[in-house]
């Protein structure tokens, strides 16, 4: 099938999009996914990344808000830090293996507040954000996990949502796509040897998404064919452009951020079931940590096989610790509070987590979608239990409950609740100011 002018097609769609015409479900989807990025990003306002972060951009002066160090800096600034802070602990959505939230979140409140946009305008972009995002991993699924799909995607997902604030006409949003093409990169092995690098993914993919899009309405073109062309994106990432139009097939009737996953726990999106199979396990047979003699955890190849995954250990960092299977599964048996983000800052060296990684087995399965969960007792006994992504499916009020456990410490319960009520009501909002001035800290 003819698949020339991907991005075309994709940026006619931008440009087409009306906030009047979205789905009651897309914008309330649009909502949450804004409070869920507000609520980790509080989390980590404190992270090591921050203050390395700030050091790219410290001398800058402008309009746009830096979330709750309160501080003003021009957008493509205030965006680049703010994506850092929302990726920081590890709770980011997850949407066709990438985390959208960081680099179209961020981007989109600081072009907003730069450029005086409105709350629907604000909401708009997140929703053309997070479809452009995915479907640009939709036609090539292959391309991870070999290269990681926040750092790949993300410069296409913050493109669209910079280029929705800013009005860019067609051509213009055809060659921001081009190129965020140009400007896609990012590799695995961080999760492996425990280092930083995936902590910048999301400000770097905001930055280069931003950048685009100023390219793009300042004059340059990109080609159009960046994306299919015999030298274009998916040429250089998956070695072919076969199967491409699945990316654009339903474009503008199936809305894709109605498919994020959103993230209980801090860990990687692999370790969420698990680790939900693990505490249902444990509270629903009363079961000791320290009377178990293995557990066994079936789930889909893919997932087991993700890089930094299926990790035993020794543990040097906790970017090691949310990403093992073996970490989060000895954890949430031995009681550990799996749900705050300090204790993998504090406790990846825990030693008798480390030792009770040797009693998790790992079955990667072809054709699996579902995770089963087995435990075997020291006296015999046997309790299994097996889920699906539909306990990772958000919603306004479930997020409501993760953003007043994880921003309790830094807000009170007014403040919290004015937040909530903000966001809540974005879409009657003339501007961002209101809720930008609650969240400068």
């Amino acid at each position: 099938m003819n698949t020339q002018g991907l991005s075309r097609k994709m940026a006619r769609f931008i440009r087409g999009l009306s906030w009047d015409e979205m789905p009651h479900s897309v914008v309330e989807r649009a909502k949450d996914r804004l409070l869920d990025a507000l609520a980790i990003a509080a989390a980590g306002r404190n992270s090591p990344y921050y203050p390395i972060g700030l050091e790219l951009v410290k001398n800058s002066k402008g309009k746009a808000t830096v979330l709750f160090h309160n501080l003003n800096l021009p957008a493509m600034d205030a965006a680049f830090l703010n994506a850092i802070l929302i990726d920081s602990i590890g709770g980011t959505d997850t949407l066709m293996h990438a985390h959208p939230g960081g680099p179209i979140i961020a981007t989109a409140l600081a072009l907003a507040e730069e450029e005086g946009r409105s709350g629907p305008d604000v909401l708009t972009a997140i929703v053309a954000g997070y479809d452009i995002m995915a479907r640009i991993s939709l036609a090539k699924e292959t391309i991870t996990p070999r290269f990681r799909g926040l750092s790949i995607f993300g410069p296409f997902g913050a493109a669209a949502a910079a280029g929705k604030i800013m009005n860019l006409d067609e051509d213009q949003m055809t060659s921001a796509l081009g190129y965020a093409a140009n400007t896609s990169c990012g590799l695995t092995e961080c999760w492996i040897a425990g280092t930083m690098e995936a902590k910048f993914h999301a400000g770097l993919a905001t930055r280069s998404g931003i950048g685009a899009a100023l390219l793009a309405r300042a004059g340059a073109r990109a080609a159009e064919t960046a994306l299919e062309g015999k030298a274009g994106f998916y040429q250089a990432f998956a070695g072919t452009n076969e199967g491409l139009e699945a990316g654009i097939a339903d474009l503008g009737q199936r809305f894709m951020i109605l498919e994020a996953k959103y993230k209980p726990y801090p860990v990687c999106a692999e370790n969420q079931i698990p680790v939900y199979l693990a505490l249902k396990l444990r509270d629903q047979y009363g079961i000791d940590g320290r009377d178990i003699d293995s557990i066994t955890e079936t789930g889909p190849i893919y997932a087991l096989n993700y890089p930094g995954v299926n990790y035993p250990g020794p543990f040097r960092s906790r970017v090691q610790a949310i990403m093992s299977a073996q970490f989060c599964n000895a954890a949430a048996f031995l009681g550990r509070p799996v749900f705050s983000p300090s204790f993998y800052d504090c406790h990846y060296g825990d030693p008798e987590i480390a030792e009770w990684t040797g009693k998790v087995k790992l079955v990667g399965e072809k054709d699996r979608k579902t995770t089963l969960m087995e435990v075997t007792l020291k006296n015999g006994k046997k309790h299994r239990l097996e889920g699906g992504e539909e306990e990772l499916t958000p919603s306004f009020e479930k997020v409501k409950i993760k953003f007043q456990d994880l921003a309790s410490d830094f807000w009170s319960k007014d403040q919290m609740n004015r937040i909530t009520e903000l966001v809540y009501h974005l879409d009657k909002a003339r501007n961002l100011k209101a809720l930008m001035n609650e969240l400068k800290g």
